[in-house]
């Protein structure tokens, strides 16, 4: 809602960090949300690497960033006086125990998936169909891309997950072929088609099992 160069202090949740452009001056955006919305943050020198992986889910506190605008969209920016802040263990604000309370939450069924808004945070259950993998270049650098394909009696859904770690893909391979509930998903497109990206990290993406009796049903006949 803020006019263009208007500074704001928010407390927000990081849901992806994209690669660092070296530059100079190196920079990174970040996609920061709440219970209220989504908006982009760039990020400069120094602060593009209070970033890495396991900060997905943490609390960020960023201080006097301005509100710019790019491509028609709007998203904010760190000044010179601007300040920002990652917590991934002791915050107690509301917005820290609303992302915890995702967590909990109960999860809807696959067909909301489809028509939820991009960069929304949804919690979804289905069957865990099927697990791929490839291998892509993106800016010189090979990634692996794990995609697990959730189906019901209504609908299909993929998430998709980049370098995911080696106890997040064990944990996911051995819930195949079961009823699972995923919870913290932010959801994007690729090619017109619904995807929800799964946060690696200890605040990210949660997996569990989840009954339903009617769809254990469907996918054993």
């Amino acid at each position: 809602m803020p006019g263009i160069g208007v500074k704001l202090n928010l407390v927000a949740i990081v849901i992806a960090a994209f690669p660092v452009q070296l530059g100079p001056p190196a920079r990174r955006h970040i996609m920061l949300c709440d219970a209220h919305g989504v908006t982009g943050l760039t990020v400069w020198h120094g602060d593009v690497h209070k970033f890495p992986r396991e900060v997905l889910g943490g609390v960020v506190t960023v201080l006097r960033a301005s509100v710019s605008v790019y491509q028609g969209k709007k998203s904010l920016v760190l000044n010179k006086d601007s300040s920002i802040e990652v917590d991934t263990v002791t915050t107690q604000s509301s917005t820290a125990m609303w992302w915890k309370y995702l967590a909990d939450s109960r999860p809807q069924p696959l067909s909301d998936a489809v028509t939820a808004s991009d960069n929304s945070i949804i919690s979804v259950f289905g069957i865990l169909a099927f697990i791929s993998n490839e291998t892509k270049e993106v800016n010189g650098h090979l990634r692996r891309i794990t995609t697990v394909h959730l189906a019901s009696q209504t609908a299909k859904f993929q998430l998709r997950g980049w370098d995911l770690e080696e106890a997040c893909m064990s944990h996911i391979i051995r819930m195949k072929d079961c009823v699972v509930a995923i919870r913290r998903v932010r959801v994007t497109s690729f090619a017109d088609v619904k995807l929800g990206e799964i946060l690696d990290s200890p605040m990210g993406t949660v997996f569990t099992l989840f009954e339903d009796p009617a769809l254990s049903r469907f996918w054993a006949e």
